[in-house]
C-alpha cells in the first residue's frame, strides 16, 4: 500500500477548504508554513490564511463553517499582534491552524517592516512563501513588496543583532566557565549565534524565518563567513573555553562582513567587536 505524501494530503485538504469558503468570508486564501514549503510530515499541521478587505467574519460564523467541513477538537487561539485571528482544529485527522486577517492589517505590517519600524521577520518570510489558492493578485503584489528588501529593514535588523551581541560580555561568560555551568553557558551562546544568523540574513537581504527554519534557509545565503555551517555544527563541542572561543570567532567573522558605509553601524561594531575578542 502506498503511503500518501503528507504535503499532498494537506494541500488537497487546503484546496477543499478554499473551494468551500464563502466569498464573503475571504477573497484571498493561501497555504503557509511547512505545507507551503513542501516539507510537511505526518505530524505537521495545515496552516492557512484567509484575507478580506474589511472586518473578518464573526467567530461563531467561522466555527459553524468549519464544523460543516467536519472540523472537530476546536481550540480558539485568538488574535495575534498582527491582528490576525486564529482557530486550531482537526479535519480528516489533520491538525489545522486557520487564520483570518484583513488586507489593511497585513499591508500595515509589511509597510512597517519595509520602513524599518517592524521586527517580525518570520511573518514576512511566511508571506513570501505563501501558496495562493484563491486570489485576484493582491497576495502576489504584497509578496513583491516584501521581495524588495529595503535599506531601512537591513539597518534595523543589523541594529537589533548588534544590540543583543553588545549585551553580552566575555566577563559574564568567563564566570559561567569558572562555575562549570555548561548548560547556562550554551544557552547564552545559542542566543548569540541566532543573532549572528540575523546578521547573515540581513546582509543577504532576506527575511529571517522562524527558529524552526533558520539553519535550513541560511544554506540558501550567498554572503557568509568561510565554513559557516561547519563552524555552527561544531560550535558547542569541546570544553567550555573552546565553545566560547569558537562562538566568538564566528561572531567576529560575521560582523566583519558588514560594509563600512553606515556611521551608526560602524559605531556599534566598534563597541561590539571587542566584547568578542576583536
Amino acid at each position: 500500500m502506498i503511503t500518501p505524501n503528507p504535503t499532498d494530503q494537506r494541500r488537497a485538504l487546503a484546496q477543499r477548504l478554499a473551494d468551500a469558503c464563502p466569498p464573503d468570508f475571504a477573497s484571498e486564501i493561501a497555504i503557509t508554513g511547512s505545507t507551503a514549503r513542501g516539507r510537511a510530515d505526518e505530524t505537521s499541521d495545515l496552516e492557512m490564511n484567509f484575507w478580506r478587505a474589511d472586518t473578518i467574519p464573526e467567530l461563531d460564523l467561522r466555527f459553524d463553517w468549519l464544523t460543516t467541513l467536519g472540523a472537530e477538537k476546536f481550540d480558539y487561539i485568538g488574535e495575534h499582534e498582527d491582528s490576525s485571528d486564529w482557530i486550531d482544529c482537526q479535519i480528516d485527522g489533520i491538525p489545522c491552524e486557520i487564520g483570518f486577517q484583513t488586507f489593511d492589517a497585513l499591508e500595515t505590517l509589511i509597510a512597517q517592516m519595509l520602513d524599518g519600524i517592524g521586527y517580525d521577520t518570520a511573518v514576512c518570510d511566511l508571506i513570501i512563501r505563501a501558496v495562493p489558492l484563491r486570489s485576484s493578485g493582491w497576495l502576489a503584489r504584497e509578496q513583491a513588496r516584501l521581495a524588495a528588501y529595503s535599506d531601512a529593514a537591513y539597518r534595523t535588523q543589523c541594529v537589533l543583532a548588534l544590540k543583543e551581541l553588545q549585551s553580552e560580555t566575555l566577563l559574564t561568560l568567563n564566570r559561567w566557565i569558572e562555575r562549570g555551568a555548561r548548560l547556562a553557558l550554551i544557552d547564552l551562546l545559542v542566543a548569540d549565534v541566532e543573532e549572528t544568523l540575523r546578521l547573515a540574513f540581513a546582509l543577504n537581504r532576506r527575511w529571517m524565518p522562524s527558529r524552526k527554519w533558520m539553519l535550513h534557509d541560511a544554506r540558501e545565503l550567498l554572503t557568509l563567513p568561510p565554513e559557516f555551517f561547519a563552524r555552527i555544527d561544531g560550535a558547542f563541542v569541546g570544553t567550555e573555553r573552546e565553545i566560547v572561543d569558537h562562538c566568538a570567532a564566528l561572531i567576529r567573522s560575521t560582523i566583519d562582513l558588514i560594509p563600512a558605509t553606515d556611521a551608526g553601524l560602524n559605531a556599534m561594531i566598534a563597541k561590539v567587536r571587542p566584547i568578542w575578542g576583536g
